[in-house]
C-alpha cells in the first residue's frame, strides 16, 4: 500500500463537512449523510459511487457507516468504520482545536499512542501513521513501548513495504538481542544489494544499534566506495544526519569526520552535507566545498550552489 501524503485525522480535521453515512435508499449506488458531525450540510445525498466491498460490508452491519468528508475539492470516502471507530471521529474533531497549541503535537502523538491496536485494523493503521510523523526523538522514546510481535507485520507482510521505516526506526530501540540482530542483517542486505527502499531506516536503525562503529561501516560501504548510486549516498546521509541530531556530541563529531569521505568521493551531495555542517557551525570543509565549487563538471541547482557559496564564505572569515 502507498504511504499517505495525510493520515485520516489530517483529513478529518481539515474538512469542511464531516459525516457517517449509509447507502442511499433511493440511489443505492450512493450514499446519504446520516450524521453531520462538523460542518452543515443542505443536501444530504453524496453522489459518490458506493463499490460492491462498500455496500457489502454496510449489508453485513446496519452498525457500520461510511466516513465522509468534504473540502473544497468534494466529497470523499475515508472507508468503512464501526461504532468504536466512530468514536475515535469524534474524538479527533474535540481535541482538534487543543492540537493546534504549542504543546499540541505532543498531545497529539500522546493520543494516537493509546489508540494502538493491532487487533483493529483501521485503528492501528491510523495510530502507525500518526505515530510515524513524530520527530526521531519521540520515536526513541515510544519505540520501546512497542512490542515486537506488534511490528512484525509490518517488517514482513509485502503489502505494507512502503510503511516499513517507523517500524525500522520502533524495532531499533529495542535492546534485546533479536531486535538488534534483525536491524544489523536489515542494514547488511542493502549493503550486499544496493537495496535503496527503506535504506535511510535501515541505515539510522544501524547506527543507533552500534552506535559509532555503525558510521565505521557506512563510511566504508557507502561514502569512500565510488560504486553506490547518488540515491543510496542520499539515504545514508538522511540517516546520519538524523542521529547526528540526538544530542549525542561525540556521535555527531564522528559523523562530521564521515562527511569529509562523503564530499571526498560522491562531491554530488554536497549540498545535503553541507545543510548540516552549516546548522552545526562546523566550518572545517571550506577548502573541500571551494574545489567542488570550482569543479565544473559538477552541477547544483541554484539553491545548492548558494548554499555552497555561503558556506565557503562564512567558514573563510
Amino acid at each position: 500500500m502507498p504511504l499517505p501524503r495525510q493520515t485520516l485525522a489530517d483529513l478529518v480535521i481539515a474538512a469542511d463537512i464531516v459525516a457517517f453515512g449509509q447507502l442511499d435508499p433511493e440511489q443505492p449506488f450512493a450514499f446519504v449523510a446520516e450524521q453531520i458531525v462538523k460542518g452543515q450540510v443542505t443536501d444530504r445525498h453524496v453522489d459518490l459511487f458506493a463499490d460492491s466491498t462498500t455496500r457489502r460490508q454496510l449489508a453485513a452491519d446496519s452498525n457500520r457507516h461510511v466516513l465522509l468528508v468534504k473540502s473544497r475539492e468534494g466529497w470523499q470516502n475515508l472507508g468503512v468504520v464501526d461504532a468504536e471507530f466512530e468514536q475515535i471521529v469524534r474524538r479527533i474533531l474535540l481535541f482538534a482545536a487543543e492540537w493546534n497549541r504549542a504543546d499540541g503535537a505532543a498531545r497529539r502523538l500522546e493520543y494516537f499512542l493509546s489508540l494502538w491496536n493491532p487487533d483493529h485494523r483501521s485503528q492501528f493503521e491510523l495510530a502507525y501513521l500518526e505515530l510515524g510523523k513524530a520527530p526521531y526523538a519521540a520515536i526513541r522514546q515510544f519505540g520501546r513501548q512497542i512490542a515486537f510481535e506488534d511490528l512484525q507485520p509490518l517488517l514482513t507482510r509485502r503489502d505494507y513495504l512502503e510503511w516499513r521505516a517507523l517500524a525500522i526506526l520502533m524495532v531499533a530501540q529495542r535492546d534485546d538481542p533479536a531486535s538488534q540482530q534483525l536491524i544489523t542483517d536489515g542494514f547488511a542486505q542493502c549493503t550486499r544489494y544496493g537495496t535503496t527502499a527503506n535504506l535511510a531506516a535501515w541505515a539510522t536503525g544501524y547506527v543507533e544499534v552500534h552506535r559509532s562503529a555503525g558510521v565505521d561501516v557506512i563510511e566504508q560501504e557507502y561514502f569512500r566506495n565510488p560504486g553506490r548510486t547518488e540515491v543510496e549516498i542520499r539515504g545514508v546521509l538522511a540517516a546520519l544526519s538524523v542521529q547526528a541530531r540526538q544530542n549525542d556530541v561525540k556521535l555527531r563529531e564522528r559523523i562530521v569526520v564521515g562527511y569529509g569521505s562523503a564530499l571526498s568521493v560522491h562531491p554530488q551531495v554536497a549540498g545535503l552535507v553541507v545543510r548540516d555542517l552549516a546548522d552545526w557551525n562546523e566550518s572545517r570543509y571550506a577548502q573541500e566545498i571551494g574545489l567542488i565549487l570550482a569543479n565544473p563538471e559538477l552541477k547544483f541547482d541554484e539553491g545548492e550552489r548558494m548554499r555552497l557559496e555561503r558556506y565557503a564564505r562564512a567558514a573563510g572569515d
